[in-house]
This record gives structure tokens, C-alpha cells and sequence, in this order.
């Protein structure tokens, strides 16, 4: 997933708009906290 390995890489490069992605593919708010808990 995009998001996890831009969270894992660089995460100081995350902005507003990297979770929309993971929105749009339809994961909730709280299926996003759980990927930043186990990426980051």
C-alpha cells in the first residue's frame, strides 16, 4: 500500500491529502489509525 510505505519511509513528507487515498479506496478513519500504529 502506497500510504503505509510512504508512512514507513517518510513520514515527515505526510500532509493532508496522503489520506485520501486510503479514503477513497474505502477505509474508514479507524482502519487508517490502525495502518499508522503498525507502520509508523
Amino acid at each position: 500500500m502506497v500510504y503505509a510505505r510512504l508512512l514507513s519511509k517518510d513520514p515527515g513528507g505526510m500532509v493532508e491529502n496522503s489520506v485520501q487515498a486510503p479514503r477513497s479506496a474505502g477505509w474508514s478513519d479507524g482502519g487508517i489509525l490502525e495502518i499508522n500504529q503498525v507502520s509508523a
